[in-house]
């Protein structure tokens, strides 16, 4: 079964893509905007907000939520 509320993958250069089609939740970190990586993944985002993202994460429980990606 699976938990939608589980991190499953995070990538920023697209080797993942396969590995994002089958996640519930799958996070592209951006760290260069003239790169535009082509990411499977259902959220984008910054590089310098993975940090906040991280521990909101943490102090969420590792429960995840679309409201912790609001910067």
């Amino acid at each position: 079964m699976k938990d939608p509320n589980f991190l499953k993958q995070a990538d920023e250069a697209g080797i993942s893509n396969p590995a994002f089609r089958r996640s519930d939740i799958s996070i592209g970190i951006l760290s260069e905007k003239r790169l535009n990586p082509k990411l499977a993944c259902k959220y984008n985002i910054e590089f310098k907000d993975l940090s906040i993202f991280l521990n909101r994460l943490l102090e969420n429980g590792l429960i995840f939520s679309e409201n912790l990606l609001k910067f």
